[in-house]
């Protein structure tokens, strides 16, 4: 018998030592990348790591797009058509991203050791493209009005409340706000199919229009952005209550406010019958960040909204995206 415990034993300790590199190359496919080689070479000094290898979706396709960057931003490379990379970064980084368009960013840890070279092979997911979400119109009238409004989203509707059909007809005035068929809205709401959305630049310089956050500052930006766009206490409320908690799920953001004609340019175009004395179109836009240095801030320049005046028959709309796409700087 005790023999056979032995024997037993003995079997399930060599199963073990068996199982436990692949349990390991397990664990690194499940973090999207694998370390296949780190050892000495004469290509780079002291001081510097060799940084190589390739980029493939999660059906074994090579992406043909994005970044490989350092957590500071100090060095990056692009991904070439055939899914490879190189570049030379330093001994004291220990982290690199992959930032692959329209795909999931995968964080790579690892220690870059002077003079060795390290090839790796990372594996990603695809990231569908940009939902415009949660567009509300508001319609504020003294005097009783039928207002029609034709919308018209950039790949067309995911849904709207109420029904769109063939446009919106409803009454508005200043006691019952927003009705149609008997029923009262505090706004009309729609929400778009998936989209490629472009990011603003100055026209003068070409940089990249917007701000990069602290997301425990989330609010009071908010507060202050929506205040300068023309948003009332109810609108602001109402935008920050959804839009805050999504831009609180990573530490920093980058965050684009796009109005009136770039929003009719790259969101949805917008009739309405009889014509506003005022309208307000706000769509913001951004992208969250788990670590400040995965985004280069120095190169973006802060928007100035030119101030809102609110008269008569007036419209306020209001929407955002979460971008899925690397941003480019």
């Amino acid at each position: 018998m005790g023999i056979l415990r032995k024997m037993k034993m003995g079997k399930i300790i060599f199963v073990l030592l068996i199982l436990l590199p692949t349990i390991g190359v397990s664990q690194d496919i499940m973090k999207g990348y694998e370390v296949l080689l780190d050892r000495t070479t004469s290509r780079v000094g002291e001081g510097k790591c060799l940084v190589y290898g390739n980029v493939k979706d999660i059906n074994g396709n090579p992406i043909t797009s994005g970044l490989v960057v350092t957590r500071r931003y100090e060095k990056k490379t692009k991904i070439k058509p055939d899914g490879s990379f190189s570049f030379v970064v330093s001994d004291k980084d220990s982290m690199v991203f992959v930032l692959a368009t329209n795909h999931a960013e995968v964080s790579i840890t690892h220690k870059f050791r002077s003079a060795h070279k390290v090839k790796l092979t990372v594996t990603t997911h695809f990231q569908a493209q940009d939902l415009p979400e949660k567009p509300v119109i508001y319609l504020y009238s003294e005097s009783k009005k039928e207002v029609s409004i034709n919308l018209q989203p950039k790949n067309g509707f995911l849904f709207t409340y109420p029904a769109y059909e063939n446009g919106w007809l409803v009454e508005v005035d200043a006691s019952r706000g927003i009705t149609q068929n008997g029923k009262s809205f505090p706004y009309l709401f729609w929400e778009g199919q998936k989209q490629k959305i472009v990011l603003e630049r100055d026209e003068e310089d070409n940089q990249l229009l917007g701000a990069f956050i602290k997301t425990d500052t989330v609010i009071s930006f908010l507060e202050n952005q929506l205040s300068s766009l023309g948003l009332n206490r109810r609108e602001a409320t109402d935008f920050i209550t959804y839009w805050g908690p999504r831009l609180s799920n990573k530490p920093f953001a980058f965050v684009q406010f796009m109005e009136k004609d770039t929003y009719n340019h790259e969101i949805a175009s917008i009739q309405i019958n009889p014509q506003p004395e005022s309208m307000q179109r706000v769509f913001m836009v951004f992208q969250g960040f788990s670590d400040e240095f995965q985004f280069d801030s120095s190169h973006i320049k802060k928007q100035v909204f030119k101030p809102f005046e609110r008269k008569g028959f007036t419209v306020i709309e209001w929407g955002g995206a979460e971008l899925k796409e690397v941003i480019q700087i």
